[in-house]
């Protein structure tokens, strides 16, 4: 009897004269982080004058100015020492913790139930779930560009494609609609609208979020609304995209990891809206079926979200709870300024001044410098880290040239040392 196993032959050895090698699937071949090769070769000096400066890694917990709240800490020890959230769970959460994410959720006038509701390993494995759930292989989906590159890594991987729509940084990154529009073909699954903006911060209004529904209307295209950054806007407020799509069925994804400063908790969720147009049973069915693979989120985690989404109205948890979120607020608004600030008077970098999230994206006038030294983004982030010890993430990261990402969570000193030690930079290297 012949296996059915694929076989990969190897050259001679010393201690083989032959080796029969067992492939991998072609799942895990499609598999590729695009940004590992370009973050890879940012690589610190050993031995700098000046302290390294990490601006580069978007988690809220690195540099100790931002700790969890009290009454998260507080919830986690008390469902701890109850011995009541063990075991397992429902693969699609617990009720408990599905009825505070719908009511979390919820808009005046735009309930969401608790049945719409699916809990997963983080916002990232909320995507998974809800991208596996849309795309076979062959199928494609609208991302934005600049854009958080798990989409693509995610759908690649399934065999499909993403096709990338442009956010214009003259317009604070709104989309390209035309471009948008554009794309758009007979195998177009969705598009994916994230608002606030991981590269970006920007925060959409919700004018903008309808002229988006409309285009998915018309080719009659589910939205995923990637909004895992909605607690953090600074500038205006925050428009849910199911409010504003009208009958556009919206799948939103979301968790904990960023507003309560959890980001290893791994707790998320993903909730379908689609007003009772019933467009999204099927795929409904799908997340479900899906969720049974790999048994979702923490159990204890997932157990102490009714008292940290949902607290009582004037309880000393909400305003503990609200407290906590204006002053974290106002670390990102006070930041945002600092960026604002800094490049005034430096030709060579524009900041798109943020309005939510934590990042800042700067621009990088190019003309400026020398190409024989500083081609693009890419070598301006490495020199950048050797010369001054400073770990931005370039453009290219994000699918965008000509630009560097900066994280904004960071101590005001540190993000303002971070902007001399780009200014110095800038003025070392500029041949104009």
């Amino acid at each position: 009897v012949v296996s059915p196993l694929r076989l990969v032959t190897q050259p001679e050895t010393a201690f083989n004269r032959y080796i029969i090698m067992i492939s991998s699937s072609a799942k895990s071949k499609r598999t590729h982080n695009p940004i590992r090769h370009i973050v890879d070769n940012l690589k610190p000096p050993s031995d700098h004058p000046k302290k390294l400066l990490n601006l580069a890694l978007g988690d809220p917990t690195v540099h100790g100015n931002l700790t969890v709240p009290s009454v998260v800490t507080e919830a986690i020890q008390d469902l701890l020492a109850s011995n009541t959230a063990n075991g397992y769970l429902p693969s699609v959460g617990l009720p408990a913790a599905q009825e505070a994410i719908a009511k979390y959720t919820s808009v005046e006038g735009f309930p969401v139930a608790a049945k719409d509701v699916t809990i997963a390993s983080g916002c990232s494995g909320a995507i998974d779930l809800v991208l596996s759930a849309l795309v076979d292989e062959g199928d494609n989906i609208l991302v934005p560009k600049p854009g958080f590159p798990l989409y693509q890594v995610i759908t690649q991987s399934l065999g499909g494609s993403v096709r990338h729509y442009p956010l214009l940084a003259e317009k604070n990154w709104t989309c390209d609609l035309e471009a948008m529009d554009a794309l758009i073909d007979s195998r177009t699954r969705a598009i994916v609208v994230s608002n606030p903006s991981n590269p970006c911060g920007s925060n959409f209004t919700a004018e903008h979020l309808r002229d988006i529904s409309a285009i998915a209307r018309k080719h009659n295209l589910p939205i995923v609304a990637d909004e895992i950054y909605c607690g953090l806007v600074y500038d205006g407020e925050f428009a849910p995209m199911f409010v504003h799509s009208g009958d556009v069925p919206v799948i939103s994804v979301g968790g904990i990891a960023k507003e309560f400063v959890v980001p290893g908790w791994r707790v998320g969720w993903l909730v379908i809206q689609d007003k009772g147009t019933g467009k999204l049973n099927e795929v409904a069915t799908g997340i479900k079926n899906l969720s049974q693979i790999v048994l979702g989120a923490n159990s204890l985690i997932q157990g102490i979200l009714p008292r940290i989404l949902t607290p009582a109205p004037g309880s000393a948890d909400a305003i503990s709870l609200e407290a906590y979120n204006a002053r974290y607020r106002g670390v990102l608004r006070d930041n945002a300024n600092v960026v604002k600030s800094a490049f005034v008077n430096t030709a060579a970098i524009t900041p798109v001044v943020p309005q939510g999230a934590m990042y800042a994206m700067l621009g990088i006038n190019m003309a400026l410098f020398d190409p024989k030294i500083i081609p693009d983004d890419a070598v301006f982030a490495q020199l950048l880290l050797q010369e001054e010890n400073l770990f931005v993430l370039p453009g290219k990261c994000f699918n965008l040239d000509n630009f560097v990402r900066l994280v904004t969570c960071c101590p005001a000193e540190m993000l303002e040392d971070a902007c001399e030690r780009l200014k110095a930079f800038c003025a070392r290297h500029t041949i104009a």
